[in-house]
């Protein structure tokens, strides 16, 4: 009994933990204050081809919006 005591209340954790995951939508947190950065991508992957590189954005530059 008391290893099932135990083992509900892990799996009752791992839930509860999984519930507070993040959605992984960044695009409302920066949708108030940021925008990408247009012109410094441009740059980079001008760059990149005229070098014969390519470039893959994982996380693309953003700057704060002007007010």
């Amino acid at each position: 009994m008391n290893t099932a005591c135990k083992t509900l209340a892990l799996s009752l954790s791992c839930l509860l933990l999984a519930a507070c995951a993040s959605s992984g939508e960044t695009t409302l947190a920066r949708s108030s204050g940021w925008e990408r950065d247009e012109a410094y991508i441009s740059a980079v992957e001008r760059l990149a081809k005229e070098n014969g590189a390519q470039v893959y954005w994982i996380n693309p530059p953003h700057k704060r919006k002007d007010d």
